[in-house]
């Protein structure tokens, strides 16, 4: 009878059609064995994949000035991963052609940054997020097209060796990377392994521009830098070609590492690991890592991030990180913004009315009363956000948080039922966020049924489940999952049943968006732990319970969103502005280093 049942429902695709069959259940062992679910994919040598980054992997088309147009999933290395440029790269790309035009608030929401998520920014905010450019590709192995004759790129691009002669003694044969070291992503770091020096070691490490003529190694012309292995030299710093003392010299065996600098414009080199001081300073221009060779049989091979490195370059980073937050960030002043507040105030002020906004009562009412027991210091507070005590006794902000509350519990019944009693305007004009709330009923509802079913199971077989409830797509729409007759599923039929009102409550046959939402839903079946899955997690509690919160404000004619969030807006998209031009800002996360959970390193 079930079986019939089921077979004669429609609505759903037939991967979420298998609800209850064995098919799910070993689809759930496949998602929990997968390797790749909670690992990081930014390891050594492993791509930022298109399903994690960009919308399709297409044949990588650049232009002259070496920015891309198209999405092309990019070997990231790892001592990047938690930077700002990487962040950058998981935003979805225009092509050159298009222009950055205000994209609706739903839409824009998906491709913003984490810092900016569960906020509602209006047009005028977006439309000043004008900071996103084409994608500019790491450097990732030699250009066989850009290099001296007497050098052959071999293998993976990665190794250059020596093959040829030249026209006479005094000429070289230099190799640049495939890309410019984009300014944007802070630091860059890669280094080269000497498999072969010869006897005479004129091998030169370094950089140079597109121009550069690659028939001298780096540093011997104008626009050029390079470490020599012959004599520990730097060439580059004066301009004319000669070389300066800088570190030891270097043989077979040893590991060169470069590293470019766009925040303060220098560079630096390593040898098997081991910092060897700035090299250059005032750099300019375009930038190419570069390796050039003199005599046979003289050979190399690079690591541009795929491998692991032998100089701790993260520890590095978090050094430069350090210094910019101790010598600028920290001491920066507040004067020039709020004149007659000190910071002190300022910045408590800008966390009560966060408090307020938000609806976090309990919060507020213990910082207000710390506040009050310094009456210079509760005085300032309320200079720009009103009288302490309103903001305590404020009858929206305790409904705002007993709703907040309901959706972070996942009790979306009782969120509809409050927002309709306070506030019963808002979701009859917000048809979208209404929507939104009742398919995270139907999730909680899923989520709730597989719990219970692995409660009740006992030691239920897969193969009798399969038969019992194998399901087929084939026929109208139709409520008959009500039939399936199994006391352990009641709860799952429950929520097919609310489904198929979803769908005909809200057009969903006439709206794809709709019902792939509702269907997409289903997926949570596939998971041994629907709960921790990422179905579950998307458009979850606290995005909803932050955007109805928004929504609730508008109506009231306030702002959407907090002072302190419009803060944190406006300062990433300065920080995003900024840093395509390079400078200390290049370094700057403003999520991961300022509003991660995870602990401070500074």
């Amino acid at each position: 009878m079930a079986t019939s049942a089921v077979r004669r429902t429609a609505g759903f695709p037939m991967s979420y059609a298998s609800v209850a069959s064995g098919q799910v259940r070993q689809s759930r062992l496949d998602a929990s064995q997968n390797p790749t679910t909670g690992s990081n994919p930014l390891s050594y040598g492993q791509p930022l994949y298109p399903a994690q980054l960009f919308a399709s992997s297409t044949t990588l088309g650049l232009h002259q000035d070496g920015l891309s147009d198209q999405s092309t999933p990019p070997v990231v290395p790892n001592y990047l991963s938690q930077t700002a440029f990487t962040d950058h790269l998981a935003q979805p790309k225009p092509s050159h052609e298009e222009s950055y035009t205000p994209l609706p608030t739903e839409v824009a929401k998906l491709g913003k940054p984490m810092y900016l998520r569960n906020t509602v920014v209006d047009t005028a905010d977006q439309s000043t997020h004008s900071a996103r450019r084409p994608f500019q590709p790491l450097p990732t192995k030699w250009n066989e097209n850009d290099k001296g004759q007497a050098v052959e790129v071999l293998a993976d691009g990665l190794e250059v060796k020596f093959q040829g002669t030249t026209k006479n003694e005094n000429e070289a044969s230099t190799v640049r990377a495939d890309h410019p070291v984009p300014v944007k992503c802070g630091i860059f770091y890669f280094e080269v392994t000497v498999f072969s020096r010869g006897k005479e070691g004129l091998i030169g490490v370094g950089f140079c521009e597109k121009t550069v003529d690659l028939t001298r190694l780096p540093g011997w012309e104008a626009k050029s830098w390079g470490y020599h292995g012959d004599d520990g030299k730097a060439f580059g710093r004066n301009g004319n070609g000669q070389g300066e003392p800088y570190g030891p010299s270097f043989a077979s065996g040893d590991t060169i590492g470069c590293g470019i600098n766009m925040a303060d414009h220098t560079a630096f080199f390593t040898k098997n690991g081991v910092f060897l001081g700035t090299a250059f300073r005032d750099l300019k221009g375009t930038l190419y890592p570069a390796v050039g060779m003199q005599k046979d049989p003289e050979h190399i091979r690079a690591n541009f991030g795929s491998d692991r490195f032998v100089y701790d370059i993260q520890n590095h980073i978090w050094g430069e990180k350090r210094k910019l937050y101790e010598e600028k960030i920290c001491k920066a002043s507040i004067a020039s913004i709020t004149p007659k507040v000190d910071e002190h105030s300022f910045i408590h002020s800008l966390v009560t009315s966060y408090l307020a906004h938000e609806g976090y009562v309990d919060t507020l009412r213990a910082l207000t009363n710390e506040a009050e027991e310094d009456p210079s210091k509760s005085s300032q507070t309320a200079l720009h956000f009103g009288n302490v005590e309103a903001l305590k006794t404020d009858v929206d902000v305790s409904r705002r948080q007993s709703i907040r509350n309901a959706v972070l519990n996942g009790n979306i019944d009782e969120v509809i039922r409050l927002t309709d009693e306070y506030y019963p305007e808002v979701l009859k004009n917000n048809s979208k966020l209404h929507f939104r709330l009742r398919c995270r009923k139907l999730k909680e509802m899923i989520a709730a049924s597989m719990a219970t079913e692995s409660v009740s199971s006992n030691g239920k077989s897969a193969d009798k489940a399969s038969s019992e409830y194998e399901m087929e797509v084939d026929g109208p729409h139709s409520n008959d999952w009500d039939n399936m007759d199994s006391d352990e599923n009641r709860e799952l039929n429950a929520a097919i049943s609310y489904a198929n009102q979803l769908k005909k409550e809200f057009n969903a046959n006439d709206s794809p968006a709709n019902n792939s939402a509702i269907n997409e839903a289903f997926g949570l079946i596939a998971f041994p732990d629907p709960k921790n899955s990422p179905i579950f997690a998307q458009d979850g509690r606290k995005a909803i319970a932050d955007d109805l919160n928004s929504a609730i404000l508008v109506s009231q004619g306030r702002h959407s969103v907090a002072a302190l969030g419009r803060l944190v807006q406006q300062t990433a998209v300065l920080v995003e502005e900024v840093s395509n031009y390079g400078g200390p800002t290049s370094l700057i996360n403003v999520q991961r280093d300022f509003l991660s959970s995870r602990k401070n390193p500074y």
